[in-house]
């Protein structure tokens, strides 16, 4: 037995020796800070649920699903919340705003269960709460880049509490082109799904095109029957529809017979044939990548030349032409900061 135990321990390795295999990846010991003791960290409090506060300003909306599929709190799971306190003296969580609501919801106490807690900001006498929200939020993302696993909606919430630029004018595009995600935009619009191919299709197809294509994707809801379209709005569809419009408006220079008959088509066909019936899923199914709108427009046209109700030519030299067009050839960087903005609060973009 003593020998089993041995080589199952054998796996493991100290941190100190761990960090010396990163030489491989050019990454040597970096020493830019003292050694630490145990008071160079925030020390654990444990204080009841009812004297805890969390600002919606830069916290993400609270995943319910999550919270009701735990369906228990487990102690052993819990990390420290994370706290600022403010000059009233109200605590405000930063982080583990879920572990309290898994505690408050699952655990006899009503209010008065403790939980681990790190205060780790005390805002001098005098500080307003607007720059309380600022401080926290840029804490806020601090800490999730450290983690290196941040949700991007929660970031941009957080820069827009912070004030960030870039993330109000987006919070303002979104709201005119009547979406939200996940309550960033117009609240009273349609739901969205896919932050990351929302930016993308904003960024490529701006806000105009963007605009037709939530518009159109939202008639299609209010008209069909089938419950596979009876859901929020799919970002990835989404960005097809504006490269759809967008070829509408390009490879027709006039209002001929093929630019009336797509127009038609994509009234009239995105959910279905009398023999095929089509979901969002459909559309978007194995076209992920860089390329995912000419992948959804391919498939389009391609239903689009196999109808026997649509008059006039196929449109295969058009779509060919379309995919050179100078839209396709915008620097990556462009298209890609659409992604990667959020990954700081600074005012640059």
């Amino acid at each position: 037995m003593t020998t089993i135990i041995s080589r199952a321990f054998a796996h493991a390795m100290s941190i100190v020796k761990l960090v010396t295999t990163f030489a491989k990846i050019n990454l040597a010991k970096i020493v830019k800070g003292k050694q630490t003791t145990q008071h160079s960290f925030t020390p654990v409090e444990y204080i009841a649920l009812r004297e805890l506060f969390t600002d919606q300003k830069y916290q993400r909306l609270i995943n319910q699903s999550f919270i009701k599929k735990a369906k228990v709190f487990n102690p052993k799971l819990a990390r420290p919340l994370v706290l600022a306190r403010r000059p009233d003296g109200q605590l405000v969580i930063i982080d583990g705003q879920h572990t309290a609501c898994l505690a408050a919801i699952y655990l006899e106490g009503d209010g008065e269960q403790v939980l681990p807690c790190q205060i780790v900001i005390e805002h001098p006498a005098g500080t307003s709460e607007e720059d309380c929200i600022k401080i926290e939020s840029q804490f806020f993302d601090d800490l999730n880049y450290l983690r290196n696993n941040a949700n991007a909606v929660a970031r941009l919430r957080a820069a827009i509490a912070a004030g960030t630029q870039w993330a109000i004018d987006l919070e303002e595009t979104f709201f005119n082109i009547g979406v939200h995600v996940e309550g960033i935009g117009d609240a009273e619009g349609h739901e969205i799904f896919g932050y990351a191919k929302l930016r993308t299709c904003l960024s490529k197809y701006g806000e105009d095109y963007t605009r037709q294509a939530v518009e159109h994707y939202a008639k299609i809801i209010s008209k069909t029957k089938q419950k596979e379209w009876k859901k929020p709005l799919q970002a990835g569809l989404v960005l097809g529809l504006a490269a759809a419009f967008h070829f509408r408006a390009t490879a027709w220079k006039t209002e001929c017979v093929g630019k009336k008959e797509f127009t038609r088509f994509l009234n009239t066909y995105l959910t279905g044939t009398t023999r095929q019936k089509f979901s969002p899923k459909y559309w978007t199914e194995k076209t992920s990548g860089v390329v995912m709108d000419e992948l959804i427009l391919g498939k389009f046209i391609t239903l689009y030349n196999s109808l026997e109700s649509i008059s006039g030519d196929r449109i295969d030299k058009l779509f060919a032409t379309w995919k050179d067009n100078d839209i396709h050839s915008k620097s990556e960087s462009s298209i890609d900061s659409a992604d990667t903005q959020d990954n700081t609060l600074d005012n640059e973009e």
